[in-house]
């Protein structure tokens, strides 16, 4: 005698619960080429960033499988350009800043700086991949028209206001990227008049040139000083050269006059006195030349120390200026040059932000959505999950109705429970009135069981 198969209509839910289930998307992808199989991939991955159900878009036709490629698409795309803003972003915070002094291009390549900036790119676009994904999977169906209703606006504008502030933050830095050259040169325009400003609160440094030409006349009158002196003692050199020839030619008779007669000692006193004034001049040159190149010394002194604090207030006031060169200025000079198409390129963003929790208020319900919604309810049913209404009293006396759940499962489970412990209560309690049942009985049947030792006492 054949039986009939029991009915269990548990059977009906063919979802794969276990996540293994894509195993078997391996092993479809095989079957395929280099090309479609990466398509393959590629497509469920942006059904991944869409937040949809891989299983139930499978089921559902080819229509609503677009529609979510479409969605995770925009996700994505978002958090492509997240990566490029925001690691841009860093680049100018962490990357090496250009110099004033520096010549086009001459910049050295930061590549500490780029890692950093990278890896922040790489977090700030998983943090807005993250928060779009969020956002697409929470804002719902809508009513399952392709009509925005006014409670459906109202309902989402939390959403499209975190849209919002993230498309403003991700246009921010690809504004400053887009018009980088204009932002660079009002830059430099910028930090040399900051520089100009800085430089005449410096009292010192509008008098450096008087100082410095003041030094450099002083210490070329020294110097013309020195070559005179040096001049007049060559020239005294040699008129005493010439005097002492013409006391050897008289001495030797080349004059007419031979021998030391008088005219010799008249010459030789004559010379003795140039001599005399000479060494004289001399020994007076050795001081005042040791003096001189002393107070030479000193002002080459006083002009390096001059070109030195000029070096040094140029030094400061250069970092100061430079300083002009942060985010934020970036992104005002942005703003201020171009306000029309930083404008347009922010809205473009903010477009591309709010567009997937429009698209989600406007798609009309298809296949999918009651697939997913059929999907919901067999979970509750699996569970024993049962959408109730409540009566609560609101603050005005009345009763109002509230949405709630019951949960037949947890209740039964609760009920075994709790009767289990009461069961187990009411069984100790017998145990024990029995117990003392038996104790009384036994008393009264041998007393001296349980007074022999107070007995035993007294005899002592």
């Amino acid at each position: 005698m054949s039986t009939s198969p029991v009915y269990d209509p548990n059977k009906l839910d063919t979802y794969e619960y276990d996540y293994h289930h894509f195993d078997h998307v391996t092993g479809e992808a095989r079957k395929m080429n280099l090309f479609q199989r990466t398509l393959y991939r590629f497509r469920h991955f942006l059904w991944f960033c869409a937040g949809a159900d891989e299983q139930l878009l499978k089921l559902s036709p080819h229509s609503d499988r677009v529609k979510y490629e479409g969605i995770g698409g925009i996700v994505l795309a978002t958090a492509v350009l997240a990566f490029f803003s925001g690691s841009y972003a860093m680049y100018t915070v962490f990357g090496e800043p250009a110099h004033l002094d520096m010549l086009p291009g001459a910049q050295a390549f930061d590549w500490f700086g780029v890692l950093k900036s990278l890896a922040a790119g790489v977090v700030w676009s998983l943090v807005i991949f993250n928060l779009d994904r969020f956002i697409i999977t929470s804002t719902g169906h809508g009513d399952g028209t392709s009509n925005i209703t006014g409670a459906e606006f109202l309902n989402s504008l939390p959403r499209l206001a975190m849209a919002l502030v993230i498309g403003i933050s991700l246009a921010a830095p690809l504004e400053i990227r887009v018009f980088k050259s204009e932002i660079e040169s009002k830059l430099t325009e910028m930090q040399l008049d900051e520089m100009e400003k800085l430089n005449s609160k410096y009292e010192y440094r509008q008098h450096y040139e008087e100082l410095k030409d003041n030094l450099k006349k002083k210490r070329d009158g020294i110097e013309k000083d020195m070559a005179a002196r040096k001049e007049s003692l060559s020239r005294s050199d040699i008129e005493l050269n010439k005097k002492r020839q013409d006391l050897n030619d008289e001495a030797m008779g080349k004059t007419g006059h031979h021998g030391t007669g008088q005219v010799y000692q008249a010459m030789k006193e004559a010379l003795d006195v140039l001599q005399t004034r000479a060494d004289q001049d001399k020994a007076q040159w050795t001081i005042d030349e040791l003096r001189l190149r002393e107070e030479i010394a000193s002002l080459d002194l006083q002009r390096k120390l001059a070109d030195d604090q000029f070096k040094v207030d140029s030094a400061r006031t250069r970092q100061q200026a430079e300083k002009l060169d942060g985010l934020g200025m970036r992104i005002h000079l942005a703003h201020e040059l171009f306000p029309t198409a930083a404008l347009v390129l922010m809205a473009l963003l903010m477009v591309i932000e709010m567009t997937p929790v429009f698209i989600k208020m406007m798609l009309v319900d298809g296949p999918y959505v009651y697939l997913e919604e059929n999907q919901q309810e067999i979970v509750k049913a699996r569970f024993a999950i049962e959408n109730v209404t409540h009566l609560k009293p609101d603050g005005s006396g009345k009763q109002s109705e509230s949405l709630g759940a019951t949960f037949h499962q947890a209740e039964t489970i609760r009920d075994f429970e709790v009767g289990k412990l009461a069961v187990e209560r009411s069984l100790a309690k017998t145990a024990l009135e029995v117990f003392e049942k038996h104790v009384k009985s036994d008393i009264q049947n041998q007393p001296e069981k349980y007074l022999g030792h107070q007995q035993g006492k007294q005899v002592g």
